[in-house]
């Protein structure tokens, strides 16, 4: 299994929407686009359990996409950022739409 994570600041006057969009709208599309899931998380910002723990703001959206293998993730990856497929315009909307920032990208597979 791959996943493939992405975390984004997304301004506060957009979160709600962003929210509402990752649930009704980027879920079911990508799991129908080549994921085997969608996940989205929203920090927890006022708790701190470790002394290491990194901080981030309530602004910040962390996601998971899981992918059977690295093939799978890697045409997610060239239909994603093709001009003129559905999934390109999909995640087109994260810095047009909702002026996403900061954004940081791992990649794991399991062991």
């Amino acid at each position: 299994m791959i996943i493939a994570e992405w975390s984004v600041n997304v301004p506060k006057e957009k979160m709600e929407e962003f929210l509402r969009h990752s649930k009704e709208v980027l879920k079911p599309f990508w799991e129908s686009h080549g994921t085997s899931s969608y996940s989205a998380y929203r920090c927890i910002p006022d708790k701190r359990y470790f002394s290491y723990q990194e901080e981030h703001d309530e602004n910040r959206i962390v996601e998971h996409y899981c992918f059977d293998d690295i093939k799978d993730f890697e045409r997610f990856l060239e239909t994603s950022h093709t001009e003129g497929t559905e999934e390109y315009e999909m995640q087109s909307l994260y810095m047009g739409r909702f002026h996403v920032t900061d954004v940081v990208f791992r990649i794991y597979k399991s062991i």
